[in-house]
């Protein structure tokens, strides 16, 4: 009976053995990671396994090989007691089953399922017996280090603290569950390393400022349908802007004192200007070290493309979160006839976002410019085109500017 006990506790010890190593190596490590930062100190016993993965393996299968050894010979010598040749053949059978299924499969499995439940509970185990068989586990590691080392591979540090590439990262972030995280706004910021001011400015001929040239009675009604909070003030041309007006600002002074143009002046900001290429997360890091919101965006020979704002970036993030745009997508609904109506201004990028639409990104920012790539042309009149699968039919034009458009996606044709 006391050979039988002792069998049972091998069977059990392998198969911590087994789980343990299925564990180890199957566990979330950022979650371990985060856990330890917080003070667990169990946790930081798992990190310290995953820094020194070669030890940590050679003890877990050093454990796992001599019980599995001195099982295989204890079952010999308990069937020897008991049966003849045949007898000891068919206990063998019977014990490779038995460690294939109570030792291998259903640990190995169940540690797949559970991998930091095991790993709480087998890092004190382990962590004491690296230490208490320590010059071993060395001298094993050092010749497996070796080995490897003929074999090509000379780094065997792990690196848990790897940081995740972008796509990577997305791919942790499609994977979390919770009802509470909008992951449409993660990747937002995620892919604002990669998207430049030039992809979601408000173009050159959509900007709508103050002109200081214009009659007084022209800026105030200007200033009463402004839809941005801060406003580029210019004189005659946007190539000569003169500052950037706060409607805040503008608010406090009007109500001090009666508001001239002279006093308007007296309230602009610098004009800080921003090369088509900058990253959104560079510039919204400006906007916040430099304190500003708006920025004239210009090419490489400092000629104006647009403006973009801080709300832009936002948008880029969260979408259109406020009425700050002169183009409401929200209110494009389809025709009868599945074709919608476009204004040549409207940014590709908010259109494919908005609608679900493929539109090619890679070039002009809006509908004008797409249309005026793929013909080469200035139209002089109107016609149609494909583009990528959708069929484009230009309806108005003004001063060698596509104006309105009709477009119906390639849904829409199939019927």
């Amino acid at each position: 009976m006391i050979l039988f006990a002792i069998l049972i506790l091998l069977l059990l010890l392998s198969a911590f053995f087994s789980a343990s190593e299925t564990g180890l190596m199957g566990v979330n490590k950022y979650t371990i990671a985060h856990s330890a930062k917080q003070g667990d100190k169990n946790a930081k016993r798992i990190m310290g396994l995953l820094k020194k993965p070669d030890k940590s393996l050679s003890i877990i299968l050093m454990g796992n090989t001599a019980a599995n050894l001195v099982i295989s010979s204890l079952a010999t010598v308990i069937a020897s007691q008991y049966f003849d040749a045949f007898g000891i053949m068919m206990a063998t059978v019977l014990l490779t089953i038995i460690v294939l299924v109570f030792v291998e499969i259903t640990p190995k499995t169940f540690a797949a399922l559970n991998p930091e439940v095991i790993c709480r509970l087998a890092a004190l185990p382990l962590s004491w017996m690296l230490k208490l068989l320590g010059p071993i586990v060395f001298v094993l590691a050092s010749i497996a280090r070796g080995i490897l080392w003929l074999l090509g591979v000379k780094q065997t540090a792990a690196h848990w603290a790897e940081k995740l590439g972008k796509e990577e990262l997305k791919s942790v972030v499609r994977s979390v569950s919770q009802a509470d995280v909008d992951h449409e706004m993660v990747m937002g910021v995620i892919d604002l390393n990669d998207i430049h001011v030039g992809d979601v400015m408000l173009p050159r001929t959509g900007i709508v400022g103050i002109d200081l040239s214009k009659p007084w009675e022209h800026i105030l009604s200007r200033l009463s349908h402004a839809h941005r909070l801060h406003l580029l003030v210019y004189d005659g041309l946007i190539d000569k802007p003169c500052g950037v007006l706060s409607v805040s600002k503008l608010f406090e002074a009007s109500m001090q004192s009666k508001l001239t143009k002279e006093h308007l002046v007296t309230l602009l900001g610098e004009v800080k200007f921003v090369p088509d290429g900058t990253s959104l997360m560079c510039q919204l890091k400006n906007f916040r070290d430099q304190d500003y919101h708006i920025a004239i965006v210009v090419d490489e020979f400092g000629r104006i493309q647009g403006m973009v704002s801080i709300e832009d970036i936002i948008e880029e993030i969260v979408g259109e979160y406020a009425h700050t745009s002169a183009l409401k997508l929200e209110q494009l609904k389809p025709n009868n006839d599945a074709s919608y109506w476009l204004l040549g201004a409207m940014n590709v990028r908010d259109l494919n976002r908005s609608l679900g639409w493929s539109l090619p990104e890679y070039g002009p920012n809006t509908i004008n410019g797409l249309i005026l790539e793929m013909l080469e042309i200035i139209p002089e009149g109107n016609l149609c085109l494909k583009i990528g699968g959708y069929r484009v039919e230009i309806v108005r034009m003004r001063k060698n500017r596509i104006e309105l458009i009709k477009l119906w996606p390639p849904k829409a044709l199939k019927y």
